[in-house]
């Protein structure tokens, strides 16, 4: 037996307070009677406490969290082994959440549209491990490496300016938190990319001095820019159906934005990838999906089951039938 999911294991370290809120809560309940009436008063006006019932029903709660727990790891029972030719591959998307990506050049707005780009280019690649640094005038990890898709669109999806203390538009500083992402994960991959969605503003300017770097390191840099090359207002938010007020800088003056073709190409040719265009008529992750695929990635022959058996019903079922027998059992106690 083994799991499809083994990074959710460690979600078992809940059993830890889950165990001593149980405990916690049992105990406060005799503290509790104990301060509402004398002991013998109890017994007539309710009968025993029936503290044996209580202990049993806690535990058999306990049970039934360890159970779902594991069952979230994707159990599944595997029967004989083949040899397969596994392909390696690790790709750290970075994504531009600074003020500018705000603005409604393409439709809804630039942030939404890119966050759509990683989303297709990440499913059209399909199998390896993907991660996400989201960024503005400081980088934050927002998904460390995963082969959940799912956790990863989820994270992707919740991306804001608000996550980022400090607005701008630092590309090199995010470029080289993804290159670290890449290098802290367990099972180092032989193919590694870095892809990046921005307007291309860059208040530090040394992103194509970073993506130089990574590329020494083979990590290659694609980068998609998403947004027109004509100068639009930026908003103060980027509601659908409303009106935005403009953004205001220091002085006062309205916030304006294009894409920086050149700052990202540059970054992209520096980096040994490709730079990809997103605006209000093409979109680019089709094509940055079908180049990431063309490349020649590290294979091996690894041994996989021949035949897979999912097993998390086995496991949901008695976790299911636990806690009712547990709510029977505080009933029981009731009742007597």
């Amino acid at each position: 037996m083994n799991v499809a999911f083994p990074e959710r294991l460690t979600l078992l370290w809940l059993l830890v307070p889950v165990l001593a809120l149980l405990v916690y809560g049992l105990g406060r309940k005799r503290r509790l009677l104990t301060r509402l009436a004398d002991e013998r008063l109890l017994l007539q006006l309710a009968g025993p406490p029936g503290w044996r019932f209580e202990v049993v029903a806690r535990v058999l709660v306990f049970m039934a969290i360890s159970l779902l727990l594991f069952a979230f790891s994707g159990p599944r029972w595997c029967s004989g082994e083949r040899l397969a030719k596994c392909e390696s591959f690790d790709a750290a998307f970075v994504l531009d959440v600074s003020n500018s990506m705000r603005a409604q050049d393409v439709r809804p707005d630039r942030l939404t549209r890119a966050k759509r780009e990683l989303v297709e280019v990440s499913r059209r690649v399909g199998r390896g491990r993907r991660s996400l640094v989201v960024f503005a005038g400081s980088a934050a990890l927002q998904c460390p490496l995963t082969a959940d898709q799912a956790v990863f669109e989820t994270m992707l999806d919740i991306a804001s300016p608000e996550l980022v203390e400090l607005q701008g538009t630092d590309l090199g500083g995010a470029l080289r938190l993804a290159g670290k992402t890449l290098d802290s994960g367990k099972g180092r991959s032989s193919l590694q990319v870095i892809v990046m969605a921005s307007d291309g503003e860059d208040h530090v300017g040394v992103g194509a001095a970073v993506a130089e770097e990574l590329a020494v390191r083979g990590k290659n840099v694609f980068v998609i820019g998403v947004g027109g090359q004509k100068p639009v207002l930026v908003p103060a938010w980027s509601n659908v159906g409303e009106e935005p007020e403009p953004l205001l800088d220091a002085q006062g003056r309205a916030v304006m934005s294009r894409l920086d073709r050149d700052v990202l190409g540059n970054i992209a040719s520096a980096g040994g990838g490709d730079f990809f265009m997103s605006t209000a008529e093409q979109q680019a992750a089709r094509a940055l999906a079908e180049r990431l695929m063309s490349f020649d990635a590290g294979t091996r022959w690894v041994r996989e089951p021949l035949c897979r058996v999912e097993l998390m019903p086995f496991f949901v079922l008695p976790a299911l039938f636990l806690l009712f027998a547990a709510k029977l059992m505080t009933r029981r106690r009731r009742t007597s």
